[in-house]
Formats: C-alpha cells, structure tokens, sequence
C-alpha cells in the first residue's frame, strides 16, 4: 500500500529538496492517519536525517519554531486559503536523542494510530501497527499501556482527546489501565487538564469522549466530585446528554456552557474557577445559571433589551448562543422559546439602541449641560439608554440633553443635574 504523497505538490516539494541534499525524510503523524483514510490531510508533520542546523541551511527562508530542537515550518496557507501548513523537525528516539532511524522515532510515540510514517514514495513504515487500529478506529498506546499511563499520568486524558478528535474507541487494554490507575490522575498538572479539556470540548466527539471521562475518575479533574454527587436518575440525564452533544454542531464555548449547566448550579462556579480558565472563558462561564435564567425570562422586547444590556454585548451573544443550543438539542419547541427568539431577531433587524455604545450622545456631550463629573456622567449614560430602549425614538442629542427627568433649566440658562430627580426606575 503506497499513500498519495505526489497529490500534494508542497509536501513533496520539500521532501525531494531534503533527499537532493542527502537526507531522508518521511511523513508522520495525524496527516498520515487521514491519508490512510483517503481523507484530505492540511496540517502535516514530517521528520528528517537532516541535523538541526543542516535543515535551517536547507531551508534559511523557512519559519524557525525551535532553532535548538530543528523545528521550521512552512505556511502555504498565506499563497492559497486551502493550502496546508507543515512542520519539518530533525529525527528522535524516545530518549529525545537525534537518530537517523526512523523506526526508532516511531517506537517513541505514545499511541500507535500517530507512529504511523510514509516516505517520499508514499511507502509505509509502520512498526507499531497503527494501520490496523486506524482502520479498526481504535486508540491504543505503544509498547505497556500500565508503564506508560503509570509514568506518564497525562497520557490518559490525552487519550480520550485523541478519542474526541476522531471518533475512535480506547482499545478493551487502554481503557482497563486507565480506571486501574485512578490514584495517579490528582498528579497531572492543572494547565495539561485544562488544555487537554479545552481541546476535546473544540473536537468533532466531544460527547463521546466526556462518556470516556465520566466512566473514570479523570472527570474529577474537570468537576471534582461533582458527577459522584449526582443521583441516578441525574447521570442517566447526564450520559443522555453527552449521547446528543455531538449532533448539537455548535461551539467549543456553547459547549462549555451546556456541559457545565448540567451540575449543581451552587459549584458551578468553584469547578469553573479550579480550572484556570483565561479571563474570557471564566467571563462567560461564572454565574452561567443566573445569565441563562435572565435571557430565559424576557417576555417581551424591552426585558430582552434589558437583559442584553445588563449582560453586555459579548457576553449576552454567548448565553443567547448556548440558550439556542440548549432548545435546539432538547428539542424545546414552547411559545416561550419562539418568542425570545423573535424578540431578539427583531431589536437587531429593528437596530434599536440597548447599550450606552449605541447612544447618539457620549459623555462629553453631558459636559454641556453642566455634568463633569465622570463616575456621574457614566451612571447618567446608562439611565438614558434606559430611556431609548423604552422609546427609541428618543435617541437624538436634543431629547438625551433636556430629558425632563434628568436635567432641569437653571437661572443662568444652564441645565444643571437634580440629583434626587436622576432616577429613572
């Protein structure tokens, strides 16, 4: 069986230059998997003979990942939006020393479906017997799953990401030595679990591989003992929803939200917070119940616009994107559900003013009308946006500057602030 390497102009490009100069190079890893499946590969790796320095005197116009290590990179996607990107390193064994056996550096990966190679013919090398389990769709380590997952704890959960990037099953061996080594799992760093977690909630599987967690103690990683805490009847409500995931098609971060609105509203936030999320994520994820329930509750246009509001833009696009997903896949077909959603369409269609953005007057404008004090002029801006989305007409600079309720005419014919008349509830 020989892979169509030739089909792939760039890659066998750089292949025939490494061999003109003497060294031999091969095709490895994920690309190798999808070629073997007849699939398109974008994303390719590929080793080389050719030392460090020896492959950046080939290559001297090539990005430079790693000078030390030989890691350079071509980006073809920059010439043609449907080009690839490929990564060329220098050959290791896995004791990460230089070699110029390529079986050597295939003996050294993790999981058998990756220590796959092709040379420049498309020949395979494939001494660990990855093309039986990428045909088989099975994920199993290479060499003794117990010494593995006992010396390297995190192979675990990279596993079951592998598992979530491409559908496959743990092979029966894997799958055992994973719950035999549940003792091990609380000495995996926090940033791994974090990573590894994001990276299968942004996979096509998603749902099958939080199953593959949920059945091991690795999702306490994720969720301390929160599916332990769950009764029956919730983690049969859980594993159902895990089972529809997939077929959502939505987001890593919708996803986010509807696997963490599965638990305990009261430790959302500790689990959301144990996980060292960045800013943006721990933004939208912490207090998820409470934002849900506020775009849940809108009956009509104006508590729409004030829950958008009250949440902000980016912030009320997310939870309006998760409260989709969730109807969509509990199929919700209420009047309540319609509604929100036409409410929602309508203010956009509508382009009606909701936030202090979208005030035709800023806070220097209030410097007019006597008002200097910027803490003041903030609080004054977003009780006028209150005023406009009741009344959007009311968005023009003559009725924001002499609204009755804010501003009153003084003796010297400046407006000055009543501040016992600014409340506009």
């Amino acid at each position: 069986m020989a892979l169509q390497i030739a089909n792939y102009s760039e890659i066998e490009k750089i292949m025939t230059a490494l061999e003109s100069a003497g060294f031999k190079s091969y095709v490895i890893g994920d690309c190798v998997r999808y070629l073997v499946m007849d699939e398109e590969a974008l994303d390719w790796d590929m080793v080389t003979q050719a030392g460090p320095e020896e492959l950046m005197g080939i290559f001297p116009d090539a990005d430079v990942l790693d000078k030390e290590r030989g890691v350079v990179r071509f980006d073809y996607t920059t010439e043609n939006e449907n080009g690839v990107i490929l990564d060329v390193s220098t050959m290791r064994d896995k004791e990460d020393k230089i070699t110029d056996d390529i079986e050597k550096q295939l003996n050294g990966i993790d999981f058998s479906v990756y220590g796959v190679a092709a040379d420049i013919k498309g020949e395979i090398i494939d001494p660990c017997g990855g093309i039986k389990d990428i045909r088989n769709e099975l994920v199993r380590c290479n060499g003794d799953a117990q010494k593995k997952i006992s010396d390297k704890p995190e192979l675990a959960i990279i596993s079951i990401r592998i598992a979530a990037e491409t559908g496959y099953d743990l092979a029966r061996s894997l799958s055992d030595v994973i719950k035999l080594n549940a003792k091990k799992y609380s000495d995996i760093s926090m940033d791994i679990t974090r990573d590894e977690f994001l990276r299968i909630m942004d996979a096509p599987y998603t749902g099958k591989a939080l199953r593959m967690l949920a059945g091991t103690e690795l999702i306490s990683l994720v969720v301390k003992d929160g599916v332990k805490r769950m009764k029956p009847r919730q983690k049969k409500h859980f594993l159902e929803f895990c089972e529809r995931l997939d077929e959502a098609n939505v987001g890593m971060e919708e996803k986010l939200c509807m696997f963490y609105t599965r638990f305990n509203p009261a430790l959302i936030n500790r689990f959301v917070m144990s996980m060292n999320y960045n800013d943006d994520i721990k933004e939208c994820l912490v207090d998820i119940f409470d934002k849900l329930r506020l775009v849940a509750s809108a009956k009509d246009e104006l508590s729409m616009k004030q829950a958008m509001q009250k949440l902000g833009k980016n912030q009320f696009e997310y939870v309006y994107r998760a409260t989709l997903a969730l109807d969509k896949m509990f199929d919700v077909q209420s009047g309540e559900a319609r509604y929100r959603k036409g409410f929602y369409e309508k203010i956009i269609e509508s382009g009606d003013p909701v936030y202090v953005e979208d005030l035709i007057i800023t806070v220097d404008d209030l410097k007019i009308v006597g008002i200097t004090d910027i803490k003041q002029a903030n609080k004054i801006m977003k009780k006028l946006v209150k005023v406009v989305q009741m009344s959007p007409e009311s968005n023009n600079r003559d009725d924001l500057l002499a609204h009755p309720k804010l501003f009153q005419m003084g003796r010297l014919g400046m407006f000055k602030v009543k501040h016992k008349k600014t409340n506009l509830n």
